[in-house]
């Protein structure tokens, strides 16, 4: 008797040190785990307010925000919370063949990883689960128009390309099956070409490297292959209103392989799997030069300011270019600077006071498929 009360004694023990020294060793700073495996940077702890009674609403809200503040502090920061995630990320892995952080990363067949939903529903809207409603439909359409619209009296020409997700290309390699309902690309493609506005899908010319793979296995984005053969199609377009464009080809780059570092979803996994790079290699120097940034730094910028703004002047090349867009360009800008005259690249959806800066002869919107809803409140 005396043994079993001794037992449940020290797995009461047991338990309370388990469930205290976290916070113990948070609030002392004894242990210190500075790694951070996620795109985005960890939470500081948030500054106590000074509440006052008599200010009401105004001291609950600060409290409120302090609160909040603290919870996303202490997930963050929390003692051996890289080290838990491994082990459970091991068990669901290793054990149950299944992604840890299933919003986040997806784990396909044959050793593809893709983005979560907790990222716009990418994977619902890949496969037509999730849709514009009636209502969205007609407002990003709009919006969109609107553009169009709106630098066409400026006599700029404008373009709106849209880079597909990668569950779009290799959706193969997931477990769900496509909805019979059209996705919110192809419902945005059948509205705007009512009203005579293409959207230019950058997946049109896939079909020319059939046997070469267009996408990271461990990341969200298209690689080198993949960004050349979006660039050809968007100057396709771009060529039959401007004859004088010519797009790079195929033949001044060699397709090559080479060993990677750690790509996104392995980051937040906090695993170690080797992938292999496709890389196209120029054959010839490129002739685009790149200049110093001039446009000012939106206080609402994510990521470092050397990501908002890159521009280029490519000697004996036609046309001012300007083009908006989101993390799948940085892939493209080693093409698209080649093929005109000057070309200034930002890191944002479509922005009117930019384009009122640089006048140019033409805008590029580019936005990946997941995140078309944006515009739906664009403007």
């Amino acid at each position: 008797m005396k043994n079993k009360s001794f037992i449940y004694i020290l797995l009461i023990c047991i338990f309370l040190v388990l469930i205290i020294s976290p916070s113990f060793f948070l609030i002392t700073g004894l242990y210190k785990n500075t790694q951070n495996f996620e795109n985005r940077p960890m939470a500081l702890m948030p500054k106590m307010p000074a509440l006052k009674l008599k200010d009401g609403i105004e001291s609950y809200h600060e409290a409120s925000d302090f609160l909040a503040g603290f919870n996303k502090y202490v997930n963050d920061n929390m003692p051996f919370r890289n080290v838990l995630f491994r082990l459970y990320r091991d068990i669901k892995m290793h054990i149950f063949n299944v992604s840890p952080v299933p919003d986040r990363v997806v784990i396909g067949e044959k050793g593809w990883f893709f983005i979560g939903d907790i990222n716009s529903d990418a994977i619902k809207e890949s496969k037509g689960i999730k849709v514009f409603g009636p209502d969205e439909l007609k407002q990003c359409a709009d919006n969109i128009a609107y553009y169009n619209s709106y630098l066409f009296k400026k006599g700029i020409k404008f373009y709106f390309a849209v880079a597909p997700g990668k569950a779009t290309v290799y959706g193969q390699f997931l477990p769900i099956e496509k909805s019979p309902r059209p996705t919110k690309l192809e419902q945005i493609t059948e509205e705007l070409a009512k009203r005579n506005i293409r959207v230019i899908d950058l997946k049109e010319d896939f079909v020319l490297l059939p046997h070469v793979r267009l996408y990271h296995k461990t990341d969200s984005h298209w690689n080198q292959a993949g960004a050349y053969l979006g660039y050809y199609t968007l100057i396709k377009w771009i060529k039959l209103d401007f004859p004088q464009v010519s797009p790079l080809s195929l033949n001044n780059f060699r397709i090559d392989t080479a060993e990677s570092g750690q790509k996104d979803f392995c980051k937040t996994l906090q695993t170690n799997l080797i992938e292999y790079d496709i890389r196209l290699c120029p054959l010839e120097m490129p002739q685009a030069v790149e200049g110093k940034q001039q446009l000012p730094m939106p206080k609402d910028h994510f990521g470092e300011p050397s990501t908002y703004e890159r521009r280029f002047t490519c000697t004996g090349k036609p046309l001012k270019v300007l083009v908006f867009g989101d993390s799948f360009l940085a892939s493209l800008v080693r093409y698209i600077a080649e093929s005109f005259g000057e070309t200034i690249f930002v890191y944002s959806k479509v922005n009117k006071d930019v384009i009122a800066i640089e006048q140019p002869d033409i805008v590029i919107s580019e936005t990946v498929e997941r995140e078309l809803d944006y515009f739906v409140n664009l403007y």
